[in-house]
């Protein structure tokens, strides 16, 4: 019986799946590689079709932890599939009923389940002795439940699953805090078995994380034990209690644990040497454990809505009519201010495109400006230790002036070094009077950029750099090459000296003519004596 509960353990369930070309040996093939397979259970509905859900017995745990922590993510026919500890269905009732008795507005169906997996074994199933057969995940057991037990619900999963990935369970921040609160019954019985004092108190772990004592381990492997945990951190200080954080649910490691050190100088050292941490050969994260007060603020900071466009910049420099700002502004430029907010409106509507923190763009410009002058105008207007680090007039490509030169489209765009000094400058520049006209005064808001281009932009600078680089080599070569002359240089310089020999060369020719001729001059010839 003992063999049989651990083989229990050994079980997982495999969610995402393809629907069409999948079978036990596609499974089999991808998670042979672990360890040793017992058996393989492929989830269908009453017609025979694919349900996107799988079990997988292995024959050792620790093969099972190899797969749900290599496999979790791995894409099977364009699939992300997602792996979990499954859970035996006895337990999984106890605990949905234990939650029914608590929330009773959570209404989940748990009576007559039938686990369907085709016309001929379906009734094989039904009929075993053992309940824990049918297992399933503790996050979409719920939905596999309710779906077998209802026709049309088993439809809905089928059609919301093939349309969008089933989201994974991962062990990350938010995990921080279950892990901290809900491990703490265990693990206080772990200490008081280890040290045989049931009548030690144990302190609760909000106030171990307040002494700077505690650090928190995410990434373990599952097969990691407490002694484990110890042996790896004990380099770092003594240790009162090293424990790993146990899913009471499915009573498996959730991969991350605690190690409460007796000084806070331990803990120090143990997080200043943090990425250089292994256990079995697995790189862990260390941090702080956070105190109870730290962990509810960070829920509630992620529970707010995350502006990853910018959006809030949108409403910068905007100008509304009948507002103090609206006074005296022409009614052509109002008129351009709006169609300029439909605009922006309108391309915000792709995801793709967001609002630059540090770009801004300049309407209004005088046709005469360029980008000197522009630039000129923005450090004006700036904070004195401004960075401006592009100023860029734009002009028309196949329109000219009279005397040949493009004309200016009248936008700009300006680039700041950081976010506070481009709001100075859109906050003194924009809609001043003094600046160019009161009829037409600057238009100025932060830029709305594509996150393709600004991808494609930074790929292209990357790409030079590292042509630079393989040009020049290292910097010791680059040195080098600097303070050396080039091979153009060398042959200017030699081409240089030997065009200065032939011209000596020619003077001294001109030279020694010159005097034979005067010598030849001062001598009668013979005639004329």
């Amino acid at each position: 019986m003992e063999n049989g509960h651990k083989s229990k353990k050994a079980k997982i369930i495999v969610r995402n799946l393809p629907f069409k070309n999948l079978s036990e040996d596609t499974l089999r093939n991808l998670f042979s590689e672990y360890g040793e397979i017992e058996e393989i259970k492929l989830l269908k509905k009453s017609n025979g079709k694919l349900v996107g859900c799988g079990f997988v017995q292995f024959k050792k745990v620790t093969s099972a932890a190899k797969a749900i922590y290599y496999g979790n993510q791995k894409e099977l026919d364009g699939r992300k599939i997602v792996i979990d500890w499954a859970l035996p269905k006895k337990t999984y009732l106890q605990k949905v009923n234990e939650l029914n008795t608590t929330n009773k507005s959570d209404e989940i169906k748990t009576e007559n389940i039938d686990f369907e997996i085709d016309s001929k074994k379906s009734d094989s199933w039904k009929n075993k002795d053992d309940a824990s057969d049918s297992e399933t995940s503790d996050l979409d057991s719920k939905n596999i439940i309710s779906d077998f037990n209802n026709e049309t619900s088993i439809h809905k999963f089928e059609n919301e699953d093939s349309d969008s990935e089933i989201e994974t369970s991962d062990h990350n921040d938010e995990n921080e805090g279950s892990d901290f609160e809900d491990s703490e019954s265990e693990d206080d019985d772990d200490i008081k078995k280890k040290t045989g004092n049931t009548n030690l108190k144990i302190p609760a772990r909000p106030s171990d994380a307040e002494d700077g004592k505690t650090v928190f381990i995410r990434n373990l492997p599952f097969s990691a034990t407490n002694e484990d945990l110890r042996e790896n951190f004990k380099a770092y200080g003594d240790i009162e209690y090293a424990l790993i954080c146990i899913d009471k649910l499915t009573e498996h490691s959730k991969g991350t644990g605690f190690v409460k050190f007796k000084t806070a100088d331990s803990a120090s050292a143990c997080i200043k040497d943090s990425n250089n941490i292994y256990i079995q050969e697995n790189p862990v994260t260390v941090t702080y454990a956070l105190t109870k007060e730290n962990l509810e603020n960070k829920k509630k900071d992620k529970k707010l809505p995350k502006d990853s466009r910018n959006l809030y910049l949108v409403r910068e420099g905007v100008v509304v009519a009948g507002s103090k700002a609206a006074v005296g502004v022409s009614a052509s430029d109002m008129s351009k201010r709006l169609q300029l907010e439909q605009w922006k409106t309108q391309m915000l509507k792709n995801l793709n495109m967001f609002v630059s923190k540090t770009r801004l763009v300049i309407h209004n410009l005088p046709s005469s400006y360029d980008d000197s002058k522009l630039k000129q105008l923005f450090m004006k207007y700036s904070n004195p230790k401004a960075v401006i680090k592009e100023a860029k007039v734009m002009w028309e490509k196949n329109k000219f002036d009279s005397k040949g030169k493009h004309i200016s489209k009248e936008v700009g765009f300006v680039s700041f070094d950081n976010h506070e000094d481009a709001l100075t400058a859109l906050r003194n520049i924009n809609n001043n009077p003094t600046i160019f006209s009161p009829n037409k005064r600057p238009i100025v808001a932060f830029s709305i950029e594509s996150k393709a281009a600004v991808n494609r932009k930074m790929k292209k600078i990357e790409k030079n750099k590292e042509e630079k680089m393989e040009s020049f080599g290292d910097d010791k070569k680059m040195e080098k090459r600097r303070l050396e002359p080039t091979k153009q240089a060398r042959q200017k310089k030699g081409k240089t000296k030997k065009l200065l020999d032939d011209a000596n060369l020619a003077k001294l020719i001109t030279k020694h003519r010159e005097n034979i001729e005067n010598a030849s001059s001062s001598v009668k010839k013979w005639y004329e004596k």
